[in-house]
Protein backbone atom coordinates (compact mmCIF):
# COMPACT_ATOMS: atom_id res chain seq x y z
CA UNK A 1 0.00 0.00 0.00
CA UNK A 2 2.96 2.44 0.83
CA UNK A 3 4.70 1.51 -2.22
CA UNK A 4 1.93 2.32 -4.84
CA UNK A 5 0.76 5.87 -2.90
CA UNK A 6 3.42 8.34 -4.14
CA UNK A 7 2.75 6.97 -8.03
CA UNK A 8 -0.53 7.74 -7.18
CA UNK A 9 -0.07 10.72 -6.07
CA UNK A 10 2.13 11.83 -8.83
CA UNK A 11 -0.07 10.33 -11.49
CA UNK A 12 -3.23 12.51 -9.98
CA UNK A 13 -0.55 15.65 -9.68
CA UNK A 14 0.04 15.25 -13.36
CA UNK A 15 -3.52 14.61 -14.60
CA UNK A 16 -4.10 17.81 -12.32
CA UNK A 17 -1.45 20.04 -14.21
CA UNK A 18 -2.78 18.88 -17.75
CA UNK A 19 -6.07 19.73 -16.69
CA UNK A 20 -4.90 23.38 -15.49
CA UNK A 21 -2.75 23.84 -18.77
CA UNK A 22 -5.72 22.75 -21.11
CA UNK A 23 -8.06 25.19 -19.22
CA UNK A 24 -5.45 28.14 -19.34
CA UNK A 25 -5.24 27.59 -23.04
CA UNK A 26 -8.96 27.81 -23.86
CA UNK A 27 -9.73 30.72 -21.36
CA UNK A 28 -6.91 32.82 -22.29
CA UNK A 29 -7.67 36.02 -24.16
CA UNK A 30 -6.71 35.64 -27.74
CA UNK A 31 -6.33 38.21 -30.55
CA UNK A 32 -9.19 38.26 -32.88
CA UNK A 33 -9.45 39.93 -36.27
CA UNK A 34 -12.13 42.24 -37.39
CA UNK A 35 -13.81 40.27 -39.36
CA UNK A 36 -15.78 37.11 -38.73
CA UNK A 37 -16.08 35.42 -34.97
CA UNK A 38 -16.80 31.96 -33.88
CA UNK A 39 -18.80 32.23 -30.80
CA UNK A 40 -18.89 29.65 -29.01
CA UNK A 41 -20.91 28.48 -25.61
CA UNK A 42 -21.87 26.08 -23.49
CA UNK A 43 -24.10 23.11 -23.51
CA UNK A 44 -25.88 24.48 -20.44
CA UNK A 45 -25.17 27.68 -21.07
CA UNK A 46 -27.37 30.77 -22.91
CA UNK A 47 -28.02 30.16 -26.96
CA UNK A 48 -24.88 31.31 -29.19
CA UNK A 49 -27.03 33.64 -31.10
CA UNK A 50 -28.57 35.18 -27.71
CA UNK A 51 -25.05 36.18 -27.08
CA UNK A 52 -24.31 37.80 -30.40
CA UNK A 53 -27.47 39.75 -30.21
CA UNK A 54 -26.97 40.76 -26.46
CA UNK A 55 -23.54 41.62 -27.65
CA UNK A 56 -24.47 43.75 -30.23
CA UNK A 57 -23.54 42.14 -33.38
CA UNK A 58 -25.53 39.85 -35.79
CA UNK A 59 -25.33 35.85 -36.79
CA UNK A 60 -24.33 35.60 -40.67
CA UNK A 61 -24.02 32.38 -42.44
CA UNK A 62 -26.57 29.97 -44.05
CA UNK A 63 -26.39 27.53 -40.64
CA UNK A 64 -25.29 27.48 -37.58
CA UNK A 65 -23.88 24.48 -35.16
CA UNK A 66 -26.13 23.79 -31.98
CA UNK A 67 -23.03 24.97 -29.80
CA UNK A 68 -21.28 27.87 -32.03
CA UNK A 69 -22.53 30.88 -34.59
CA UNK A 70 -20.66 32.90 -37.06
CA UNK A 71 -20.75 36.23 -36.04
CA UNK A 72 -19.93 39.91 -36.88
CA UNK A 73 -20.29 43.44 -35.37
CA UNK A 74 -19.78 42.69 -31.79
CA UNK A 75 -15.73 42.71 -30.51
CA UNK A 76 -14.96 39.86 -28.73
CA UNK A 77 -14.60 41.68 -25.40
CA UNK A 78 -18.44 42.65 -25.88
CA UNK A 79 -19.20 38.62 -27.01
CA UNK A 80 -17.28 37.51 -24.15
CA UNK A 81 -19.47 39.80 -21.34
CA UNK A 82 -22.43 38.83 -23.15
CA UNK A 83 -21.60 35.03 -22.05
CA UNK A 84 -19.76 33.68 -24.69
CA UNK A 85 -17.52 30.49 -23.44
CA UNK A 86 -15.09 30.83 -26.36
CA UNK A 87 -14.50 33.47 -29.20
CA UNK A 88 -12.31 32.53 -32.09
CA UNK A 89 -11.40 33.86 -35.28
CA UNK A 90 -13.74 33.47 -38.36
CA UNK A 91 -10.57 31.27 -40.08
CA UNK A 92 -11.26 29.16 -36.89
CA UNK A 93 -14.59 27.85 -38.95
CA UNK A 94 -12.75 26.13 -41.70
CA UNK A 95 -10.66 24.03 -39.34
CA UNK A 96 -13.48 23.08 -36.94
CA UNK A 97 -15.61 22.73 -40.49
CA UNK A 98 -12.90 20.14 -41.99
CA UNK A 99 -12.02 22.70 -44.95
CA UNK A 100 -8.83 23.33 -46.16
CA UNK A 101 -7.59 26.75 -48.10
CA UNK A 102 -6.07 25.72 -51.58
CA UNK A 103 -2.80 27.43 -52.49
Amino acid sequence: MHKILPGLLIALGLIVALGLEATAFILQPQAVSTGPLVVVSLPWGQDPALIVAAAGGQVIGPARAPLAVLAMGATAEALNHAGAFAVLDGTAASFLCGTEEEE
